[in-house]
């Protein structure tokens, strides 16, 4: 039967490929191409509609399932092995500022040597680097030693001068879109303390614990703090502005107006206040507050992170910053909530962050400052499993799961492959974890809240839950 199933995913593929061009063709467009830098268009835009994101992963999902299928369980079993080397590469692409020379050249391709002269590194080394990353659709290689951008190297290209980056290498992650940034710290601090997951779990004193400074971060960095304090160390203030940048780029797991699909923003009342809790530097509450011009913003962090916050708005929004529709305040979410009359308290990619008790810790905190009309909106991924849990999820609106075409993972498989990736971070980072839509009920219950709506973007596995006081 195996070829009846091949066969199911091909034909999942050709008839998703054929509705996606139909799509397309009923907007007068082409799909965007692998091998140009990607430039923001019609497209593009297309390309993250909720109809398209359902094809694509259906498409992605076929494909690698087609291709699990069809190689030898070896060859599997060593790029599983090895994928590390790729992140390595993504790495010094980054890093080394990569797509913003190939920018800069002012040509459609660069050659090897050229690149590695303004990278000061040895050429034929950064050559067999590039050379895996174009292998994997990552920069072109047009003729032996020379790279190209296409439209995934492009993507994280700060679009800043390299010159300039080179005296402040920082500087690429002020005002940028947090593609750069997200990249340079998964591939920099989560993966060296991914690379210590076994030690820590057999760890005899950390393994069972949940605290947040039992993880294979402090066995990877040699250090006993939790990760945030850490970041915020003097010999991190590269790390510490790179990961602003890095949140900013979490917006894009979805397209960044999701927000405003996340909540009946229109139903408050204006001069409404919402809390944006350990918002960082408050890219979701921007969006709201660009949209819903009567509302008013708290952003809420670590003190070093309102820095940042402060110096985001003020360059990006100085107009809502000088409107007074925005304040900044230091303030630590495990410690009593300061402001009570709050209409909807925004906890988004927060509790993830967090193992269970501290995730209560801090619902209760703000169930205990709310009113009785305060909503709590927390957004963060409804992780799947990747089998049918046939009842097994709360009966809230929403909830209701996608149809999944066979022989497909219920879960979407390759296509929702992201989710998993966030829920090892939050493990070798804090001991946090994405949470089922049952354990994130369970945790808000038991703070005080009693969670009502799922708002779920169609095809996407991030989710706004919305909950009331009980």
């Amino acid at each position: 039967m195996t070829f009846a199933k091949i066969r199911q995913l091909l034909d999942n593929l050709k008839r998703s490929v054929d509705s996606l061009e139909e799509l397309y063709s009923t907007h007068s467009l082409d799909f965007p191409s692998l091998d140009v830098p990607f430039s923001k268009s019609k497209a593009e835009d297309l390309a993250r509609s909720p109809d398209a994101v359902n094809m694509i992963n259906v498409c992605v999902a076929s494909a690698f399932q087609i291709l699990l299928t069809m190689r030898h369980p070896f060859e599997t079993l060593c790029d599983g092995s090895s994928i590390y080397q790729l992140s390595s590469c993504l790495r010094i692409a980054e890093n080394l500022n990569i797509p913003e020379i190939i920018r800069e050249n002012n040509s459609p391709d660069c050659h090897v040597n050229d690149i590695a002269l303004k990278c000061d590194v040895e050429p034929t080394k950064l050559a067999r680097i590039l050379r895996v990353l174009s292998s994997h659709h990552i920069f072109t290689e047009t003729s032996p030693d020379k790279f190209a951008n296409n439209r995934v190297s492009s993507f994280f290209d700060s679009g800043k001068e390299t010159h300039k980056l080179k005296i402040e290498p920082a500087m690429k992650y002020k005002d940028s879109p947090g593609i750069a940034g997200y990249i340079g710290t998964f591939t920099d601090e989560v993966a060296k303390a991914s690379s210590y997951l076994l030690e820590t779990l057999k760890d005899k004193d950390h393994g069972k614990s949940f605290a947040p400074d039992h993880t294979a971060l402090q066995m990877a960095m040699n250090t006993s703090s939790v990760y945030f304090p850490w970041l915020e160390e003097p010999s991190n203030h590269y790390r510490l502005e790179r990961y602003a940048d890095c949140i900013r780029g979490t917006s894009l797991w979805d397209p960044p107006d999701t927000i405003l699909e996340g909540y009946n923003w229109s139903s408050l009342a204006p001069g409404s206040v919402v809390v944006d809790v350990g918002g960082g530097t408050g890219a979701p509450s921007m969006i709201i507050a660009v949209e819903h011009p009567s509302l008013s913003f708290v952003i809420q962090d670590r003190e070093p992170v309102i820095a940042q916050a402060k110096e985001h708005w003020n360059n990006s929004k100085p107009d809502i910053v000088g409107s007074g529709r925005v304040s900044f305040q230091v303030h630590d979410f495990f410690k009593e909530q300061p402001q009570k009359n709050t209409a909807v308290f925004l906890v988004r990619t927060i509790c993830h962050d967090w193992p269970d008790h501290l995730v209560t810790q801090i619902l209760r905190n703000l169930r205990e400052a709310a009113s009785p009309s305060t909503q709590l909106l927390l957004g963060d991924y409804v992780i799947p499993y990747s089998c049918n849990d046939v009842g097994g999820e709360v009966d809230i609106a929403g909830a209701e799961s996608s149809k999944v075409p066979a022989p497909l993972l219920a879960n979407m498989g390759k296509a929702s492959s992201n989710v998993y990736w966030i829920d090892m971070t939050m493990q070798v980072l804090l001991n946090g974890q994405e949470r089922t839509l049952s354990h994130h009920a369970r945790l808000m219950c038991d703070a005080g809240w009693r969670p009502v709506t799922l708002n779920k973007r169609r095809n996407s596995h991030f989710g706004y839950i919305i909950a009331e006081c009980q």
